[in-house]
């Protein structure tokens, strides 16, 4: 066990818990989680993941990409729509500098081979065809997203959540059977922890516009 990254959970934990999203996919449904966190953080993993440590960043995101020894086959093809943070748990360190991955396995590459399309700026989710893409993939910061007033004030290069909701929306609404997605704007919370009112309730006011979005 690597400290932050990488996690084992130790036999006789328990058995796991039977995620939506695996009830969703087991009724032929289309599923997605998206999130102003990374992908791995605690409410999108525990959609998609089943371990005994939150900050097992690495081993969680092996857990949604299908094919990867560690994947939860419970999500049969895979996860449809997963947007967010978190490049440094996906990438390795001989493309991303900053990656906090402990082998070389490059996990977009390996989403991509499985049919995944792969944005990773605002730019390029704007660009992504939904008619065209299959499954989506979305990874927009090394680790959490900027907070909503940041994104605006320093024009990032960084989708909002409204625009990764009407997306993953497009995506997930071609299924007939329907779809289940979650969508969390984890950064309130963040902000919350560090008493800073002006960027809790300016993500509550973004998290409000994805609603709407959706309705």
């Amino acid at each position: 066990y690597i400290k932050g990254e990488d996690s084992t959970c130790p036999p006789g934990n328990g058995a796991a818990a039977v995620t939506l999203l695996e009830l969703s996919k087991a009724k032929g449904r289309a599923v997605g989680a998206i999130s102003t966190t990374r992908v791995g953080h605690a409410t999108p993993a525990a959609t998609y993941a089943h371990i005994c440590n939150r900050n097992g960043y690495n081993t969680i995101a092996e857990q949604s990409v299908p094919g990867h020894a560690n994947y939860n086959t419970r999500l049969g093809d895979g996860v449809d729509v997963l947007m967010g943070g978190g490049q440094r748990n996906y990438l390795p360190k001989s493309v991303n500098p900053s990656s906090k991955r402990s082998d070389e396995a490059n996990l977009v590459d390996l989403m991509k081979a499985k049919g995944y399309s792969y944005a990773d700026s605002g730019t390029a989710l704007n660009a992504l065809d939904a008619n065209q893409a299959a499954k989506l993939l979305g990874l927009f910061s090394q680790s959490e997203m900027a907070y909503e007033l940041d994104r605006v004030n320093q024009k990032l290069n960084q989708p909002s959540l409204a625009q990764m909701t009407e997306k993953s929306l497009q995506v997930l609404s071609r299924n007939a059977n329907g779809f289940f997605l979650m969508v969390e704007g984890g950064r309130i919370d963040h902000a919350l922890h560090g008493s800073n009112a002006k960027r809790a309730l300016e993500d509550t006011l973004a998290m409000d516009k994805a609603i709407d979005a959706a309705l």
